[in-house]
């Protein structure tokens, strides 16, 4: 029982800290491929510029987070 409360104290911990002020998290708007190549995610309206497997993973209308 110990070690099963130590386990869902730690996920929950993992889970807040997640996100770091640093970070911008919300709701994917929207995503697109620049003319120079560069791969763009829109979250909460505000445009970011990020790596290829962080645009393969965004869709439309779920909640990401994107790391500085």
């Amino acid at each position: 029982m110990k070690k099963l409360l130590i386990l869902l104290v730690l996920a929950c911990t993992i889970g807040v800290a997640s996100c770091t002020p640093e970070d911008q998290c919300g709701i994917v708007t929207g995503w697109d491929i620049s003319s120079n190549g560069d791969y763009l995610v829109w979250i909460d309206g505000d445009k970011h510029k990020v790596n290829a497997g962080t645009w393969y993973e965004a869709t439309i209308g779920e909640y990401m987070c994107v790391e500085y």
